[in-house]
């Protein structure tokens, strides 16, 4: 697994986990950080 997989792996748990059981992240971070996340996953994915 590349570094951008694992990077975006661990935004994307961290801001879902962080959102669910901790505090409501306000959708105005909450979905930019998300799509960040994916990004970095899906182009650790094609970089490989």
């Amino acid at each position: 697994m590349s570094i951008l997989t694992c990077i975006g792996v661990l935004i994307y748990v961290a801001a879902s986990v962080f959102n669910r059981f901790v505090k409501r992240i306000p959708d105005a971070v909450y979905i930019p950080l998300e799509i960040v996340g994916i990004a970095l996953i899906v182009i650790g994915f094609v970089r490989r």
